[in-house]
């Protein structure tokens, strides 16, 4: 038998997969919300594609409280750079959905947009200001942190210390030592 050949699903997986049947007593509902959570990756990409170009573009959006809209147009108002690679090594990077760094003040803001409802974890933004302090050579002590993240129409402000990105910043050199001399063996 000649089977049928299916090369653009090679290395992908079905929402309901036959290794996994536990969606054979699905209820219409069940269905539903597990095609939402299945699909929230992709969705969670496109939105953060769509804020970078509003950024860019400095598009604002309808004044609303709304993540989406919030995020955008909090990051204009601030003149935030979008999606911005801050690299230590190939150990250890990252992309801040928004940045701006205020030399005079010696600010550094960053804004992360959650586009999902799952648990946050806010030392993702601490990371991000670790990782800035090593790219730039700023010293944590002579800066402060205004991190924010988006999520479910709220902001929620991220009470970051120097002495915690200085403690980031040591434990990413640690790692960083670690992992290169391995990799060198």
């Amino acid at each position: 038998m000649k089977f049928n050949n299916h090369k653009n699903l090679a290395g992908k997986h079905a929402i309901f997969t036959a290794s996994k049947p536990s969606w054979l007593n699905y209820s219409e509902d069940a269905f539903k919300d597990a095609y939402w959570r299945a699909t929230a990756a992709t969705r969670g990409t496109d939105l953060h594609n769509y804020a970078e170009q509003a950024i860019r573009l400095k598009q604002r959006q309808p004044n609303c409280e709304k993540t989406l809209c919030m995020h955008i147009n909090d990051a204009i108002k601030y003149d935030m750079s979008p999606e911005v690679v801050l690299y230590h090594s190939e150990n250890f990077y990252g992309t801040a959905d928004a940045i701006r760094y205020f030399e005079k003040e010696r600010v550094l803001r960053i804004h992360d947009l959650k586009t999902g409802t799952g648990k946050v974890h806010p030392e993702q933004l601490k990371v991000y200001a670790a990782l800035f302090c090593l790219e730039y050579y700023k010293d944590p002590y002579k800066m402060s942190f205004i991190l924010q993240i988006y999520q479910n129409d709220e902001i929620m402000d991220i009470p970051c210390s120097s002495e915690e990105v200085d403690h980031i910043m040591q434990v990413i050199k640690m790692g960083d030592t670690i992992v290169s001399s391995i990799k060198e063996d």
